[in-house]
């Protein structure tokens, strides 16, 4: 059995060790947290709908550009030139606008449903 000195020495060690830790710690939570903060922004807003995108489905990341799915009330779905023209989608989408440039090639849009917060704008 250890004497109370052995516990002492070894509660003073480990505190010792988690005041070693306790910055590398403290540093890996703010850049987890900020890595996660970033990457939940990279997974959501607004986008381009691409010059040759995979299909003609809405919730395909990588017909977008950058690769996400504007679908959330601050997002805004943008339309240019695309090969791929008939675009739809099998659920309800909600985006702040949906914007068809100038140049923007003739879509048809097959929806479940388009809910424009804001409003459709052809620039």
């Amino acid at each position: 059995m250890a004497s109370m000195e052995t516990f002492a020495f070894l509660s003073k060690g480990a505190a010792g060790i988690i005041a070693a830790l306790k910055s590398p710690i403290l540093s890996c939570i703010a850049v987890l947290t900020l890595s996660l903060g970033a990457l939940s922004a990279a997974f959501a807003g607004s986008a381009t709908w691409n010059l040759g995108p995979l299909s003609g489905d809405w919730n395909t990341a990588a017909n977008w550009m950058p690769h996400t799915v504007p679908n959330g009330p601050s997002d805004i779905a943008t339309f240019d030139v695309s090969s791929v023209t008939d675009v739809s989608t099998r659920e309800n989408v909600l985006v702040e606008s949906i914007t068809f440039s100038s140049s923007a090639s003739a879509f048809t849009q097959h929806r479940h449903e388009w809910q424009p917060v804001d409003h459709w704008q052809r620039n």
